[in-house]
């Protein structure tokens, strides 16, 4: 009798563990496009040397984060940077945010809240800044989980420029 119930229950297990796969495939490896950023730069006339990001998922997500850095070092724009909380966005800014990064933009994002605009200033003047590219790196960021599985993150990685005319 053990024999018999020894089998039934590694049979079973062989079964759910057939069955999750299946669920993880299907819903992992064919879901569908995440989308991109739609990333709105304008600046103020009378002040050139802000700058209005506006920036908004292109397709309607659940949950989402939007991280953004300036990739020069010298950090030339005045912007927020976050106290992340939360152990996703820990998790999130130790995996995507390179070393001695300091200033960046962590935001986070639902299915009511889609976009989200922030003003960012130069800290030199107009004449330091003019018709030199400044890059900044934005991520689109989707955690998917699945029971009993860990989280997952879906990334999309945008560069962007703020260029900056006399």
């Amino acid at each position: 009798m053990p024999k018999n119930r020894f089998t039934f229950i590694a049979n079973f297990i062989v079964i759910l563990t057939i069955l999750y796969l299946i669920l993880f495939m299907n819903y992992h490896i064919y879901t569908s496009d995440i989308g991109e950023l739609d990333i709105n730069i304008t600046q103020d006339e009378n002040f050139p040397e802000t700058a209005s990001i506006t920036i908004s998922p292109n397709k309607k997500l659940k949950n989402y984060y939007i991280l953004i850095y300036e990739d020069d070092d010298s950090n030339n724009w005045l912007y927020f940077s976050n106290n992340a909380t939360g152990k996703d966005t820990h998790y999130i800014l130790d995996e995507l945010l390179p070393p001695h990064k300091i200033k960046y933009a962590l935001l986070e994002g639902s299915s009511t809240k889609n976009m989200h605009t922030f003003n960012i200033k130069s800290k030199y003047p107009i004449s330091h800044l003019a018709n030199k590219d400044h890059v900044f790196h934005a991520y689109l960021i989707v955690p998917y989980s699945i029971f009993p599985f860990p989280k997952f993150y879906y990334i999309k990685h945008q560069i962007f420029f703020i260029n900056i005319g006399i």
